[in-house]
């Protein structure tokens, strides 16, 4: 006997997957099915009669939701769907540090937890010392200083995002957020927050290019369906990357940031000139960290640029950067107002 089959499609023919198909036989009895990528499902029936077929998600609506069909049926059945109004899939990118960094291979963490004066040290990005690094989840508490009881990090703030919604889970492996390597079997729970942790130690160009793939497996689960990204600190860098370079085919409808700091910050090129993060008291030195931080390319991407300059001169508050009693250029004297061409200078120099 023909099985009752059919598709799941929204109002442009694409396939929905993860829609609840339920099939209510004569006798009360309910099957359940969700779709996959292809939208299609399929239920064996064996006995004559009327059965009911309903379709779910909380994400889309369908009309009608249910329809009643007598076996045997002549043709698949289709439901199509609409999306929920305003509805889009959450994806959150955290700050620099922000993510768990551990060797390839390895589930010990090297961030947090490496003391970072380590020899040869396993977080280095020269060239000549890099390793492979993965980033198995963004940081949700832990112990970032060595000598305190483990802090709520982004915990909070994704129990917040969480509220109504499903965290999809790439199970700490980098593959399952990329295109070629989503987890459509979790099409069924309807995940609709996403999570991307990243090696922060690169370029944000370079992590623009893992998220547009992240943001490829998204669009399996929700095809054409454009995302709202949130992003703290750093993380709003990537997010901008990306969306420029994509331009009309970046399927994001907004970016929220938290504390991305658009103009760049001075408290950057303080790092990289001393070694204090903050973070000090896991290491042992910051020349330790002074020598990471020279060659990690994003903590660069952080520093202020001539608009941050051009605005502190403006608004009259006092000057970005400014000698005080330490020739730190070794030219005009010790009590210099470096402009931001000077800034550049200096920055290059050291």
């Amino acid at each position: 006997m023909p099985p009752i089959d059919g598709a799941v499609t929204d109002d442009g023919g694409k396939p929905i997957p993860g829609v609840r198909v339920d099939l209510l036989d004569g006798a009360g009895t309910t099957n359940s099915y969700f779709t996959g990528a292809t939208g299609l499902f399929t239920f064996p029936v064996d006995v004559d009669g009327l059965y009911t077929v309903s379709v779910s998600s909380p994400v889309y609506s369908f009309a009608p939701p249910t329809v009643e069909v007598t076996v045997p049926v002549l043709a698949p059945l289709v439901f199509i769907g609409t999306l929920e109004p305003d509805f889009t899939p959450v994806l959150f990118i955290p700050g620099m540090t922000g993510s768990s960094l551990v060797q390839a291979g390895s589930s010990t963490d090297l961030w947090p937890g490496q003391e970072w004066d380590a020899t040869p040290n396993p977080l280095s990005n020269r060239m000549g010392e890099r390793q492979s690094i993965l980033a198995p989840d963004v940081i949700r508490t832990a112990d970032l200083t060595g000598t305190l009881p483990d802090q709520t990090l982004y915990a909070p703030l994704l129990a917040r995002l969480a509220e109504g919604r499903i965290e999809y889970d790439s199970a700490g492996d980098p593959q399952r957020r990329t295109a070629a390597g989503c987890d459509m079997g979790q099409a069924q729970s309807a995940p609709t927050l996403f999570v991307f942790p990243y090696d922060w130690r690169l370029s944000n160009l370079t992590t623009a290019s893992y998220l547009s793939d992240y943001i490829g497996c998204i669009h399996k689960f929700y095809p054409d369906v454009p995302i709202s990204i949130v992003a703290h600190g750093m993380g709003g860098y990537a997010a901008r990357y990306y969306i420029v370079q994509s331009g009309a085919n970046s399927g994001v409808k907004r970016l929220i940031t938290i504390g991305t700091p658009w103009l760049g910050a001075p408290k950057f090129f303080d790092a990289l000139e001393s070694g204090l993060t903050g973070l000090q008291d896991a290491l042992r030195t910051p020349e330790a960290m002074r020598t990471l931080l020279e060659a990690y390319p994003g903590l660069h991407e952080l520093l202020p640029g001539a608009t941050y300059f051009d605005a502190a001169a403006a608004s009259g508050a006092p000057p970005v950067l400014v000698e005080d009693k330490w020739d730190i250029n070794a030219r005009d004297g010790d009590t210099q107002t470096l402009t931001y061409l000077d800034f550049v200078d200096l920055t290059n120099s050291r």
